[in-house]
């Protein structure tokens, strides 16, 4: 995921937590009604149903600060990658830094795998005119 993409699943995150936080409270109740399949049996009521009533709050509580937890993940994530561009673009202007060298395909030279161990494939391009950074050329 990118920075962006990050920072957009940590606001849908925060937005889904909303919603258990809502739900749960001291007079939260849900109300269950369970018949029992065998038909009426001593002690049931006539028609072999009964109801039961909880308080859901502390299972909305958990969904609530599990939504907190992922949207802080979310943007740790998306802080780390926002450091890790800073050092990797050092020295690059900010509009050479946005423009992806595969924008211009015909610049292209060639794609070889790399040998490295999780490591992208290598790619060899040719300086666009654009770029105004001799370091961006070569940072593909």
């Amino acid at each position: 995921m990118s920075a962006v993409q990050h920072q957009q699943a940590a606001a849908t995150q925060a937005t889904a937590a909303e919603g258990p936080e809502r739900q749960a409270g001291p007079d939260a109740t849900v109300e269950r009604t369970r018949c029992s399949p065998r038909g009426r049996t001593e002690g049931e009521a006539e028609d072999g149903c009964w109801t039961s009533f909880t308080n859901p709050t502390a299972a909305h509580g958990r969904a609530a600060a599990d939504h907190r937890r992922q949207a802080a993940d979310h943007r740790a994530a998306s802080a780390a990658l926002g450091v890790a561009e800073g050092r990797a673009c050092a020295g690059i202007s900010p509009a050479d830094r946005d423009a992806s060298p595969f924008v211009h395909v015909e610049d292209i030279v060639g794609v070889e795998p790399l040998i490295e161990q999780n490591g992208p494939p290598g790619t060899h391009l040719r300086a666009p005119r654009a770029l105004s950074s001799p370091s961006a050329q070569f940072r593909a």
